[in-house]
């Protein structure tokens, strides 16, 4: 059953299961960027949901994130972070090009269309020169200027494409860095073969 006893909602109601919960509590992961809002996020939940974290400084952020996770009394190893970009399997060429094309469309678009919030973020990491140019190339070319605007420097930082075993030695550097989950997308239509790069992932 749904029961709930909190500050502001008191709930007991709903149907009960007819089989064993996977967990007895549901984890609470927030998914928060600016300085404050992580540090907060540490102190009162169990995850964290970064994005717009460049690869080379992933591991300060996480480290930073821990410490305010003891500071608040907590065990960092009960505190679970995902990785904040996606890691994309493509094995041809042709995918891979398609894959980073996509990224960069992501790219541009938070640069350019999502307001200050995400645009303030990536200055923060050190892209604001990057963000720019990319919002000055949608106003003068739209979307796929500013696509084309992204350097293959940045869309590697932010996120990564390639063959199956260079997505496993991504994924290692993500857990070195202190990440617990990560987000994988796996650009293969047969079965046998994605099963086969599913377990080259597990390791």
């Amino acid at each position: 059953r749904l029961n709930y006893d909190g500050d502001l909602f008191k709930l007991q109601r709903g149907f009960t299961l007819r089989f064993d919960t996977y967990r007895k509590q549901l984890p609470i992961y927030l998914a928060t960027l600016n300085p404050k809002s992580v540090k907060m996020t540490a102190e009162i939940s169990d995850g964290w949901l970064p994005i717009m974290i460049p690869m080379d400084r992933l591991k300060e952020e996480i480290d930073q994130v821990n410490d305010w996770v003891r500071d608040a009394g907590k065990d960092p190893a009960d505190f679970t972070i995902r990785a904040p970009g996606g890691v994309t399997v493509a094995n041809s060429p042709e995918d891979q090009a398609r894959a980073r094309a996509g990224q960069a469309g992501t790219l541009a678009f938070y640069c350019a269309r999502m307001g200050e919030f995400y645009y303030r973020q990536l200055s923060r990491q050190g892209y604001e020169d990057e963000a720019n140019a990319a919002r000055l190339a949608w106003k003068d070319g739209g979307g796929g200027a500013a696509a084309q605007s992204i350097p293959g420097e940045m869309l590697e930082q932010f996120g990564f494409v390639g063959t199956t075993e260079e997505c496993v030695e991504r994924l290692e550097q993500e857990a070195d860095a202190g990440a617990l989950l990560h987000s994988v997308n796996v650009m293969e239509p047969d079965p046998n073969e994605f099963a086969k790069i599913l377990e080259a992932l597990k390791g």
